[in-house]
């Protein structure tokens, strides 16, 4: 091997903001805002205690039938494109 390649979140690809529009996308259409002041209490350390973007979705919507898997698949998919398009 001559060479080894790290990418550290966000140091090649910024992946928190298409993140960010992807989860903001999700929330609209469930008919709630993802405001940036929330989700960056996220940023940089993934999904957890901090911040839980389901289960602030749930507390939002009043709704306890979300399906965690679903919307987890929703925000990659649409993280994915953005991330590839560079667009929202």
């Amino acid at each position: 091997m001559r060479a080894l390649l790290l990418d550290f979140d966000g140091l090649m690809v910024d992946t928190e903001w298409p993140a960010y529009l992807a989860w903001r996308a999700i929330y609209a259409r469930h008919g709630a805002e993802l405001a940036l002041s929330d989700w960056v209490r996220c940023v940089g350390s993934g999904y957890g205690e901090r911040f839980d973007p389901v289960r602030h979705l749930a507390a939002l919507t009043g709704r306890r039938d979300l399906d965690r898997g679903a919307l987890v698949a929703e925000k990659n998919r649409l993280k994915w494109r953005v991330t590839r398009l560079g667009t929202a």
